[in-house]
């Protein structure tokens, strides 16, 4: 059994935090497209839940955050209507707003800045 089948074999090397109901991330695949909603995010990756069944996917493709932007990443396992995600670091700047994806959802923001940098 592959981790495509089994989310529970993942191997988690970082702590998972819950984010509000909210997040809406969309990706395309083959055609097609897909939204979901951020149920849970770490700093390795993030876990999205659907309405509908979603594809498993092989290769790397680009997942489209509202506030953060298009994040790179790979899928680690798929069940149905839930993916796990593992953010693809393949260069820096994709390392970066990676982190400011986990940054902006832990901390609830909406528009990009936090409160303290709002005077």
């Amino acid at each position: 059994m592959s981790n495509f089948d089994n989310p529970a074999s993942d191997r988690r090397r970082h702590p998972r935090y819950s984010v509000e109901i909210g997040n809406l991330v969309g990706f395309s695949y083959d055609g097609d497209n897909y939204e979901g909603v951020i149920s849970d995010i770490s700093f390795g990756g993030m876990c999205i839940r659907a309405t509908e069944a979603l594809p498993v996917i092989e290769d790397s493709f680009t997942l489209m955050h509202g506030v953060a932007g298009p994040l790179q990443v790979r899928q680690s396992w798929c069940k149905g209507s839930a993916m796990g995600i593992e953010f693809n670091h393949a260069k820096d700047s994709d390392l970066a707003r990676s982190l400011r994806c986990v940054q902006i959802l832990l901390n609830g923001e909406s528009d990009g800045t936090s409160d303290s940098d709002n005077p």
